[in-house]
Parts: structure tokens; sequence; C-alpha cells
């Protein structure tokens, strides 16, 4: 699928790693076509040592922006994203030329990075950073400011506790708002994320003497996040994630810029765990449980205030739903949402995971209609009564697909369990939006920075990369040691502990959904696949 293009507006060096040389090469790596406009040009960052500053005189600027909003192409641009401005006089042309690209595209995503200063006080003029106040921030959906940014465009003193910080981003005009350099306690730093009353907290350990371009390169790595459809509790995770190992990388080896050309891998993948949390004014969390099927039934993990709790296996799916609070959040391992007709190879999420999982799509089985579902006999008395039944459920598939395709014979074995699940949620209404789809290979891909596992979940190897994902996000490591319990094996429990961690997420509303927006069946049933 074709990326819209994205309008950047920042300062340039000719050398290092700051400003549009960070933000362009970041976008570019992943893809975005980028439109990028000199607000002031140096031949290094000002914190190395004073230099010549060459600032496009007012009316010629105001002239060649003018010139982008008439440009016949302005309807390629998807995103915006606004940093150092080299004076007050730019502030108004940039606002109008943003106001053009949304009234071209209304779903254009602007991201305003308010470069003006840092704990030692502003370094850009007053008549700067107050154009920026007064003329960007209002156009924002999202802003990406320090604490000391936060501090001067709120007006208030942040430096005590987290709650004061996310009360002084939601006092300001963008929706969402990312806060850089958050504390996030001894030896630690942050990125804070609030939007409405969700604030959510990413966190790292501190470099010591950090290189210059991070908030350019944050603020570039989540604007391609939202534009790639992320949710924001996912898309946090992966700036973090990528940032803090550019970051240590080049601290490493003691550089003094970002090397962004060396290290660009890890803006698609990075390797570096990132500790999310949601901060103590959200509402309770309820109990999360997850969910894999077993040889027993179904194998169950659950989270409350008191930690794990010990798995179980249910016979039943009824019997595990009403073991656990009203509001429990469920996810399991098991298609929901059946449609009458298929068109293509499945359900459109599992079409959407197959492109994201290429090395294990093969795990993904295709969804066969609910005719066909519904087919398949809760039971057998014997193996012609099984082979004779799958050749009903493949006929019907077939007559009630197009092309016509028929359901594998392990696909056939989890239609009895696909069925109990549908007759739950049609005669239990309140369960739809509290139990929900999801599929452990997709979550272990999100939870492993979104890598691909290589060794089989049936192997020590692939047991143990497993279990030490699942404890790099917060999962305690001594219940993904315990043994499985009786009716289930080890990677049936690792799957369910997967599970559990996205029904956390979708909680807490990280979780991403395929598709964006989900259908629902004849039945008002959902259907999506969260991760």
């Amino acid at each position: 699928m074709t990326k819209p293009a994205i309008l950047v507006i920042s300062s340039h060096v000719v050398r290092g790693t700051v400003g549009n040389r960070a933000a362009v090469f970041a976008l570019e790596m992943l893809g975005f076509p980028v439109w990028a406009v000199p607000t002031v040009t140096l031949p290094w960052h000002p914190g190395h040592r004073p230099a010549t500053r060459i600032i496009p005189p007012a009316d010629a600027f105001a002239a060649m922006l003018a010139d982008l909003e008439d440009a016949p192409w302005l309807g390629e641009v998807g995103g915006i994203l606004t940093g150092y401005l080299g004076s007050a006089e730019q502030a108004a042309p940039v606002a109008q030329l943003i106001e053009a690209v949304k009234a071209r595209s209304p779903d254009a995503l602007y991201v305003c990075d308010p470069v003006i200063g840092d704990r030692g006080g502003l370094y850009v003029p007053q008549a700067t950073a107050e154009a920026i106040r007064d003329y960007l921030l209002p156009l924002a959906d999202i802003a990406t400011p320090n604490r000391a940014e936060l501090d001067w465009l709120s007006g208030r003193r942040n430096d005590e506790t987290l709650d004061e910080i996310a009360a002084a981003a939601r006092s300001l005009p963008p929706q969402g708002m990312l806060v850089t350099s958050a504390p996030a306690g001894e030896g630690r730093i942050g990125n804070l994320w609030v939007e409405e009353e969700m604030a959510l907290l990413a966190s790292h350990d501190l470099v010591a003497k950090p290189p210059n371009g991070l908030g350019d390169l944050t603020a570039a790595m989540l604007l391609a996040q939202r534009l790639e459809g992320k949710g924001a509790g996912e898309a946090l995770r992966h700036v973090t994630a990528a940032v803090f190992d550019v970051l240590s990388r080049a601290a490493e080896r003691g550089a003094d810029e970002l090397m962004l050309e060396t290290d660009a891998a890890s803006l698609t993948a990075p390797k570096s765990s990132v500790s999310v949390r949601s901060l103590g004014d959200e509402p309770d969390m309820p109990v999360c449980v997850g969910v894999d099927g077993c040889k027993g039934g179904w194998i169950a993990v659950a989270r409350g205030k008191a930690g794990v709790e010990k798995p179980r296996v249910f016979r039943s799916f009824i019997e595990l739903v009403e073991a656990y609070p009203d509001d429990a959040i469920v996810a399991v391992d098991m298609p929901i949402g059946l449609l009458e007709f298929i068109e293509g190879a499945g359900r459109e999420p599992e079409k959407l995971l197959r492109r994201m999982l290429r090395q294990k799509a093969s795990s993904i089985f295709p969804t066969p209609s609910r005719r066909a579902v519904y087919e398949a006999p809760r039971s057998y008395p014997g193996a012609e009564e099984y082979r004779r039944a799958y050749e009903r459920v493949k006929t019907v598939a077939r007559a009630t697909s197009s092309p016509p395709w028929a359901p594998s014979i392990f696909s056939f074995a989890l239609m009895p369990r696909i069925q109990e699940i549908d007759v739950i949620l049609e005669a239990k209404p309140e369960l739809k939006l509290r139990v929900i789809e999801s599929h452990p290979e997709a979550a272990f891909f999100v939870l492993n920075g979104e890598r691909e596992i290589q060794a089989s979940k049936k192997s020590e190897e692939g047991r143990t990369t497993r279990r030490q994902i699942l404890v790099a996000n917060g999962v305690e490591a001594y219940a993904v040691d315990a043994r499985a319990p009786k009716g289930a094996k080890t990677d049936d429990l690792l799957d369910a502990f997967a599970m559990l961690l996205v029904a956390e997420r979708y909680a807490t509303r990280q979780a991403r959904c395929f598709p964006e927006r989900p259908g629902t069946d004849s039945r008002g049933i959902p259907i999506a696949i969260w991760t």
C-alpha cells in the first residue's frame, strides 16, 4: 500500500543527525515520501560550538510555503511534522500551510515538536516560543514537548509527579501529548503519553550525556507509527524502544551524534525491551485472562491486583467465563465472529495477519463459513464418522466460499471449540466486548519488537525464547517457568500467557486491532484479531 507523503518543517545541519536530518532519514527508511522544508541552515548543532546561521528572509520563506499551498500535489501529504523554527515570523505561514493540507486531506495528522528549550531555559527568542505556542500548538493533533518545554507552554511548574505532568499536558490543546524526559524512577527515564483520561509511561535505563536529535527522531517515529495505524500504546512502545536502541548504540561507540545510517535497522525492528505501564489515575485494571485451547479443554492464566493466578484448565468455555469477575477481559486463541459467505482465504483479520507474519503465515488457519463450522458435530462415535463429518464440512465450506476452498483437518478439529464460543456470545451479548480473539504468533511478534520467532514453539529453543519474551514484557519469571497443569502442555501455557498480555493491552487501549476498524457478523459479534 502506498504511504502518504510527510511534510517536515525544521532545521537543517550540514554535519550531524538533528532536525530535518534525523526526521527525514527516519521517515524515508520507514517508507514514507518526505517533503522537507528547512527553517534554518547551520554547519552543525549549536551545542557543539557557535556557528553561522542562515535563516531565509521572512518574505521569501512565506512565498515558498504559499507555493506549496497551491501545489497540485498537496493532496499527497498525509502527515505533517514541525520542529525548530528559525524565527517567529515563520510560524504564521507554517500554520497557513498546515491548514491548507488539512483542508485538502482532513485526516492528515499533524505532530508539533515545540523545540524551544530545556532545563536551562528557552534557547530560542521568546517571540519564537510564543509564536509556536499561539500559531502551531492549537492546530496540532499531537505535540511532543520535553518537560521543560511543557512547563513553559503550560505556564506551570511540573517537577514533582507524573500526575502533575499529565495534568499540564491535558491543559494544552493537542488531543495527544508525548512528554519526553519524564521521570521513571532511579536511573530510568521515560516518555509519557497523555490522551484524555489515558496516561501511559514507557521507560528505559538512563543514558548519560546523550547525543542531540532524540526529540526530532522521537517525533518523526511517533508520526510514522500513528500513520501506520498503530494504537497509542503500541506506538509508544515501538518509538521508545527504537530511539533507545539508537541512543544506546551511539553512546556505546562514544559518538557525539546519533548514527542512524549505521543503526537504521533499529527503526523498524528495535531489540530493546521497554516497560509500558498505565498511571495510577487510570481506572482500576480489571482482571485479565489469557486462554488457549488444550487437550483438557481450555487453559487460562489470569492476573489481577494480587498478581498472576495459578493456571487452570476448564472443560468448557462457559465454565471458564463464569469463574472470573463480570468485568474480566478474556483474550482467546480461537476464531470469534463467523461469516455466512467467505470471499477469499478466510476472514479479513486472518488475511491481514498472514501479510504481517510471512514466515508464520501457515499458522493462521482461514475460518470457513458459519454453516461449515456448525456442520462439525461436537463428538464422534468413531474414526469413520469423523472422516464423514470432515467430508461434509468440506462440501459446505466449498459451497459457501469464492473461490471455493475447504478447511484443513487441523482447522476442522477446532470447529467444536469455535461453535462453543459462538453460542456463548450469542446467548450473552454482554461478553462481545470482553471476550476478544487473538493469535499467539501475532502476539509474540508484537511483544518481540515486531520480529518473528524462528524456532518452533514445541522445541526447547522456542519455549526458552518465548519465556524470555514474556518475562521481558512483565510476566513474572516464576509463572512462565511453572509446570503446565494437567490437561495442557508447556506450549499451551506459554500461548495462554501471550493471550494474557494481549488482554491487558486491550484493557489499557494499547492493543492493535486487525483490521483497524472491525466489522461484525450477522449476530453482531465483532470480527477482529487483537495483538
